[in-house]
């Protein structure tokens, strides 16, 4: 999905920050 590749590329970049709020807003988005 976008969302985990945006998450991949965040993480491939060591932006953990903005790894971390793309997972919290995912999980909010599925509630």
């Amino acid at each position: 999905r976008y969302l985990y590749k945006l998450r991949d590329l965040h993480l491939e970049g060591e932006n953990y920050t903005e790894a971390a709020y793309t997972l919290l807003l995912h999980s909010r988005l599925l509630k």
